[in-house]
């Protein structure tokens, strides 16, 4: 739709009469210093790190964890009507909280290892820092639930097991899988179409060594070449078998990682939170009941030992408590 000249705007008018609007000049000089605070380096430069949200509406974690335990556990904790309820809050939420936010992704991480280590696939992507770190902080990247080890999204998946995107093809697909520990040869060996497909175009290429001998470095030294040179068809046909989301390796990591999910949030984390918690708050409660009515006991004794005294005269505590018992009957 074209605009007549007699309605375009006038650039120039149009500044000039933004000058004169007029938004809080003092209201945004305050918001304006206090921006340019933050972004100098010092305490509020390093508080903001810990604050700011990163994509859209994703709260950074540090302050998750403050509103999460500081103002909900700690508030109804805070407003409990006794202190058998503020027990039963601490526990049964804590726990809740705790099994949700830190056992969770741990369990995913120790499957997901568990898994690379049976089917050959990659399925974590480890801090470039992991292999050169100590046994502590190696275990402290399992544990952590928002950092150190990744277990990889679909979206990650289909990346890096994708040739698409790739400078060597193939090979980097392979590259990748070594460099996260996996194992391509294992792969093969667990995958018959897979392989099968893996030698027509590996034998395509006039490799140095046979598809039956071949070791990884044989195979990423023939795809890197294959993929530098003219394609042939065998490789061509290969690469689109390879390419998206619905590549053998792609299905086969989204497979797996999908049973991490679902065992983790179907299996083990409603065990925890369904069959242990309740155990657990039950016999809390039998404990607590136990020690009141123990103590409700005791109170009510002592309450008999200072109107009666001549009738626990000489005796032992347990003697003392037989006899009020007796008496209470």
């Amino acid at each position: 739709m074209k605009v007549s000249n007699s309605t375009q705007f006038n650039n120039s008018s149009l500044l000039a009469q933004n000058k004169k609007v007029s938004f809080g000049a003092g209201k945004a000089s305050v918001i304006e210093s206090i921006g340019n605070a933050v972004k100098k380096d010092g305490f509020l430069s390093k508080f903001n790190k810990h604050v700011e949200f990163n994509d859209g509406y994703d709260l950074p974690y540090s302050v998750f964890l403050a509103v999460l335990f500081g103002a909900v556990l700690g508030c109804r904790a805070l407003f409990a009507r006794d202190n058998e309820e503020r027990r039963e809050i601490l526990t049964r939420d804590s726990i809740t909280v705790g099994t949700l936010i830190f056992a969770r992704p741990p369990l995913k991480k120790a499957f997901a290892t568990l898994s690379k280590n049976r089917s050959g696939l990659a399925l974590t992507i480890k801090p470039a820092e992991h292999k050169a770190s100590n046994i502590f902080k190696k275990a402290m990247d399992y544990l952590k639930p928002n950092s150190g080890i990744k277990v990889m999204t679909s979206s990650d998946i289909v990346t890096k097991y994708s040739v698409q995107g790739y400078k060597n093809g193939f090979a980097d697909v392979i590259n990748f899988i070594q460099k996260e520990d996996g194992n391509f040869e294992k792969i093969l060996k667990k995958n018959a179409n897979f392989k099968e497909s893996v030698k027509k175009a590996y034998d395509s290429l006039n490799p140095k060594v046979k598809f039956e001998e071949a070791k990884t470095a044989d195979f990423i030294e023939t795809f890197t070449k294959g993929h530098k040179a003219t394609h042939t068809k065998e490789l061509d046909e290969f690469y689109n078998l390879m390419n998206g989301k619905d590549n053998p390796l792609v299905k086969k990591a989204k497979s797996i990682n999908s049973s991490f999910d679902f065992v983790t949030t179907f299996l083990i984390v409603p065990a925890m939170l369904g069959i242990a918690l309740p155990k657990l708050l039950e016999k809390q409660m039998k404990d607590s009941r136990k020690a009141a009515a123990a103590q409700e006991a005791q109170d009510a004794m002592q309450a008999v030992k200072i109107a009666n005294p001549s009738l626990f005269m000489g005796l032992s505590n347990s003697q003392a408590f037989k006899s009020f018992e007796t008496i209470a009957k």
